[in-house]
């Protein structure tokens, strides 16, 4: 009871902001949070679009024989999949899926693994805790 007459008592004298400032701030660092968690999450999508213009299986190797851009559109769901904790397995059997179904090109399934390896160490290094 005591911490509410205090609150109410400094509220006038400018040591706690006004109920309605108050809801502001907070309103404006949940702007703040959000802004951050979508900067870091735009960091990890931009991170995996480079790793898949690594994979590249159609060999067009892009921003030289082909748009820089061509695998960019899976980027955000891979992202996305290893923030819910999807496996190796799982996420290998994924690029698997999109080179095959598709793309259509023939499965190199080392390749698939070895990238969703690169892709779930780089997350876990900007994240702390994706894809564990």
């Amino acid at each position: 009871m005591s911490t509410v007459i205090l609150g109410v008592l400094f509220c006038g004298v400018g040591v706690l902001p006004p109920p309605a400032m108050a809801n502001q701030s907070l309103s404006f660092m949940n702007s703040v949070d959000k802004k951050a968690r979508k900067q870091a999450i735009m960091a990890q999508v931009h991170r995996v679009e480079d790793l898949l213009r690594r994979w590249d299986p159609i060999g067009i190797a892009p921003g030289t024989w082909g748009p820089a851009d061509e695998y960019d559109g899976y980027a955000l769901h891979i992202v996305s999949m290893v923030h819910q904790g999807t496996t190796h397995a799982q996420l290998t059997a994924h690029l698997t899926y999109l080179r095959t179904q598709v793309i259509g090109v023939e499965p190199l399934p080392a390749i698939d693994a070895e990238t969703a390896t690169a892709i779930l160490h780089a997350l876990k290094t900007t994240s702390g805790d994706a894809g564990e």
